[in-house]
């Protein structure tokens, strides 16, 4: 287990018939633990601005113009420096990372390395510990003051390597940067563009594909992006379980719209709507809302039946209520065939089950019309 553990679950109870057991865990950070076993706390720490910090890593290039510069760059340097090409990888083996270490005018490499990581981080994790490892490998190799380039093709942790560290592996970065303090500002950190040919990348990222295979690096643990994707996974597991479980108890018309995506695996309602849009999109769905017959059935005496146009309330009633259609030059289309206004119930019916099947659509419908809950006309209640 990792030593952080410990601070992060709940703390045990001291008295009572479940004395020497813990409480439940109440906070994120608590359920985070018990699900990962724990990970590094972020240091608070300055901002930190170093020469290069503030400029954009690919400096405006595109991996194109980048890879031929990167090429002319490498073959004019004296043959005194270093070079570090770092890269990291997933797999189907967890993830990894890769380095080797070139001197110019040399054709085989100086040295080079691989590791994967824990199981609970993210590519991002194997970039950034692939260009530490590089680094402390390449001034193991290297005579003091000897000037030191680290190339990865990753922008994100080139901005963490030159300037302040994300909480995402701090401990990487900040190891890089103390590192390359003490080599007396010799350290740099270039981007080259990764499969455009240039060969010491291609290198490094082989070694960090083997690298998924690779004995476990000693020093990697979980990360804050990588519990976060496991917690986010985990959800994603108990969403279908509960669809599943709930498949048999729904109702006729719930199953009888034919949408184009399953929702029991991707709810996509559930992204993009907001709770007013959400609750209006399941009461179409189900039929249980703000309707006639529903109010009708529960004798709601006091309920109001009818929409502010003077026609009963209905799930479908949003598409032919007659305030909704005033703005239907802004209604969202499907493809891009003719707009043509429905006339027919059954044409009505159609456009219905196209917003049913494509919530943003369904989102987009409601804003122009005003047909929900909070800022609806009078009767769109």
């Amino acid at each position: 287990m990792h030593p952080l553990a410990s601070r992060m679950k709940p703390p045990l109870i001291e008295r009572g018939v479940r004395s020497g057991t813990r409480h439940r865990a109440r906070t994120k950070v608590q359920l985070a633990a018990e699900e990962c076993g724990g990970f590094d706390r972020p240091i608070l720490a300055g901002p930190r601005y170093t020469t290069g910090s503030r400029i954009d890593p690919t400096e405006g290039d595109s991996k194109k113009s980048a890879a031929l510069k990167s090429h002319k760059w490498y073959s004019e340097l004296p043959p005194g420096e270093v070079v570090v090409f770092t890269d990291g990888s997933k797999g189907e083996k967890g993830l990894g990372y890769g380095y080797v270490i070139m001197q110019p005018g040399k054709d085989e490499p100086i040295a080079e390395g691989k590791g994967k990581l824990d199981d609970c981080g993210v590519v991002f994790d194997a970039e950034a510990l692939g260009a530490w490892r590089g680094l402390e490998r390449a001034l193991q190799e290297a005579t003091p003051g000897t000037k030191v380039t680290v190339c990865l093709d990753n922008t994100g942790v080139i901005w963490c390597l030159r300037g302040t560290a994300s909480e995402n592996s701090q401990w990487a970065f900040l190891a890089f940067q103390k590192a390359a303090d003490t080599w007396h500002g010799t350290v740099s950190v270039k981007w080259a563009p990764g499969h455009m040919g240039i060969e010491p990348n291609e290198i490094a990222d082989r070694l960090a594909n083997l690298g998924t295979k690779a004995s476990r690096d000693p020093d990697t643990r979980p990360t804050l992006a990588g519990v976060r994707s496991q917690v986010r996974k985990r959800l994603r597991g108990l969403r279908t379980n509960i669809w599943r479980a709930m498949e048999d108890k729904m109702s006729r018309r719930y199953k009888s719209w034919d949408l184009p995506y399953d929702t029991r695996h991707h709810p996509e309602e559930l992204e993009v709507l907001t709770r007013p849009q959400l609750q209006r999109f399941l009461a179409i769905r189900t039929g249980h809302g703000d309707f006639a017959w529903y109010h009708r059935r529960y004798k709601h005496d006091e309920a109001e039946l009818r929409c502010g146009c003077g026609r009963p309330k209905t799930p479908d009633h949003l598409v032919m209520c007659r305030q909704s259609r005033r703005s239907f030059g802004k209604w969202p289309w499907p493809g891009e065939g003719p707009r043509i206004r429905p006339q027919t119930r059954a044409e009505k019916k159609e456009y219905l089950r196209f917003l049913m099947g494509d919530p943003l659509a369904f989102k987009e419908f409601l804003e122009v019309t005003r047909f929900y809950a909070d800022i609806c006309p009078r009767g769109h209640t």
